[in-house]
């Protein structure tokens, strides 16, 4: 939900200027999962909520999406800083998205799952958010990316 007020806002031209951006950072990194013990192979992804879950792609997409929409409002005149984490943890985060990578070059929506339209979006997006797609799919899994986005969606 936090996505969708941030960005409905967004499309209706508010500056976000009297969100208070850390608050809800803070409250997007409370659902990353975080605990190696506990989470396994969804280490370093997010969850919608706090009870009862689920944890997959999509979440990652709207968390990354919302730290960039608000960054301005966290750091005022600063430009995007996709390698700060602060706010999310970005090498647990790209762990997870790379553990998503399925063998016909789609994503999955956690590890193990088939490729998708849209974990394959919202995975791409994500990097593309972070500037990491290259450090997730070797120059030959991209073309295998591409491929997978072009002829089955």
């Amino acid at each position: 939900m936090t996505y969708c007020g941030i960005l409905t806002l967004l499309t209706l031209g508010d500056s976000l200027s009297s969100v208070d951006g850390a608050a809800v950072m803070r409250g997007v990194k409370s659902l990353q999962n975080l605990d190696a013990s506990k989470d396994g192979p969804l280490y370093g992804s997010f969850k919608s909520h706090h009870q009862g879950s689920e944890s997959d792609m999509r979440f990652c997409y709207c968390a990354v999406a919302v730290e960039r929409a608000l960054w301005k409002t966290v750091h005022p005149g600063a430009p995007y800083d996709a390698a700060d984490e602060t706010y999310i943890d970005k090498t647990a985060l790209l762990g997870f998205v790379k553990a998503c990578k399925t063998y016909d070059g789609g994503l999955g929506l956690f590890p193990g799952g088939e490729s998708h339209g849209g974990s394959y979006f919202t995975g791409l997006a994500t990097l593309e958010i972070l500037g990491a797609v290259d450090d997730v799919f070797t120059a030959e899994e991209r073309l295998r990316a591409v491929e997978w986005g072009a002829c089955r969606q």
